[in-house]
């Protein structure tokens, strides 16, 4: 009987494993499946909707919080500013960031999804850490992917071929880039360095955090950030700032820190640096890692050989530095991010800034990087840990970083964040109160 009920016990666990694992790792690498009417992060939006019905209390404590409507509500300016921008002298109304400013909406339902997952799995443990820990096995499994992908030819085509091809026009045209760089599951390019930044910076709190897995384990935690950092260069060399942000980080947590970036990092680095040359030889052959290699380190190539830092992708970016020629579009924009002919990028710039300044002009893009830092501070006053504090304040410089290469959105990060925080402070309440009710 009692071997019986340890068995259930352990499909039981398993099986809420396995859903939560499935539903997160859809939340933060959606594809659009050509079987399916709308993209996987739609259908995991009903999914939460669904909670309100399953589990109301439990719904509506985490959404109806104060923090959340000040999120809804500071979010709201941007929405307008949008709205108006549309409108603005155009001949064909360009929804592109109305649509994305009303996308964090959405977010709330399938963050709930699997912010009430996660709760089910550790109950009265919960903790904004266990999201944290929780995102970075998604990574480390989304890395393991992209180097399959990177490996296998035949198996990308087969992830290839079960995408709609319409959506993911942009990646098609660009899978020859598989040569010399990453593409995982639902995250390439840009938007996947966007997110390994934020991994990364999760990374270097983790070891503050006594309740993660990776606390006092050393070997595991490098192994993690090393397989973390390759696949964030990987993605996109970008990504050399978001480590630059990272150290940056160790730092302003423990200044102690500086000293052991020198005497442990650098080895570190160096043997890590080694095995990835080593590794990338034996499985990808001399003339291929030659290829990656040049493609990776660039930056440093073309510096020792003409004593200067750029790339063929910088020097690309800074002629997209493009600004307005009337004082009228300085100061209102043009409303227009998306190009009227081709579909490509308004003024031929990709620049998030930039963009910005064309769409609504100067005075918007300013409230719209308050408005930003408004919802990051909203996120930070609501977790009582100083060192995470001051990770979701890198955060947000990450996000205005890097803006200087693109347009970003990071509401899946924001959204589960607050959700979390929202959610632990709860538990932590009910623990003191009442411990009886803890898992209602």
């Amino acid at each position: 009987m009692r071997s019986d009920r340890s068995l259930d016990e352990k499909i039981n666990c398993f099986m809420k494993n396995l859903i939560l694992i499935i539903a997160a790792f859809c939340y933060f690498f959606p594809i659009f499946i050509k079987y399916l009417p709308v993209p996987v992060d739609r259908i995991l939006q009903l999914f939460g909707l669904t909670i309100f019905f399953l589990s109301p209390r439990f719904a509506q404590r985490t959404l109806l919080n104060k923090r959340v409507i000040s999120v809804i509500l500071i979010n709201l300016v941007v929405v307008i500013l949008a709205f108006l921008a549309m409108f603005n002298r155009s001949s064909r109304i360009d929804t592109y960031l109305f649509i994305q400013t009303l996308d964090i909406y959405f977010y709330f339902f399938s963050a709930l999804l699997i912010v009430f997952l996660i709760a089910q799995r550790y109950g009265k443990s919960f903790s904004i850490v266990k999201v944290f820990d929780l995102i970075v096995f998604l990574f480390i499994l989304q890395a393991i992917v992209s180097i399959i992908f990177f490996i296998s030819s035949t198996i990308f085509e087969f992830y290839l071929s079960i995408l709609n091809e319409k959506v993911n026009q942009g990646l098609f045209e660009r899978t020859n880039l598989l040569n010399k760089r990453f593409i995982g599951w639902g995250s390439a390019f840009f938007s996947g360095v966007v997110k390994y930044g934020f991994v990364f910076l999760i990374m270097i709190v983790l070891p503050y955090c006594k309740n993660s897995y990776f606390y006092n384990k050393r070997i595991r935690y490098i192994l993690a950030l090393s397989l973390i950092t390759i696949a964030g260069i990987m993605t996109g060399r970008f990504f050399f700032l978001a480590i630059g942000l990272g150290l940056l980080l160790t730092v302003a947590i423990d200044k102690r820190n500086f000293f052991r970036i020198i005497y442990r990092g650098i080895p570190i680095v160096l043997i890590a640096f080694l095995f990835f040359y080593a590794a990338g030889i034996h499985f990808l052959g001399p003339e291929r890692f030659k290829i990656v290699f040049g493609f990776v380190f660039e930056l440093f190539i073309t510096y020792f050989e003409s004593g200067e830092l750029y790339t063929s992708s910088s020097a690309a970016t800074l002629e997209m530095y493009r600004f307005p020629e009337s004082l009228s579009t300085w100061l209102v924009g043009d409303g227009k991010m998306v190009a009227d002919v081709g579909g490509g990028y308004y003024m031929g710039s990709d620049v998030g800034y930039i963009r910005l300044i064309f769409y609504f002009g100067i005075i918007a893009t300013f409230i719209y990087f308050l408005m930003q830092f408004a919802l990051y501070k909203v996120l930070i006053k609501n977790t009582t840990n100083i060192a995470i504090k001051k990770t979701f304040l890198f955060m947000f410089f990450w996000v205005l970083v890097y803006h200087g290469k693109g347009l970003v959105f990071s509401n899946e990060f924001l959204v589960i964040f607050l959700l979390a925080t929202i959610t632990e402070k709860r538990f932590t309440w009910k623990a003191r109160e009442n411990p009886a009710r803890l898992a209602q």
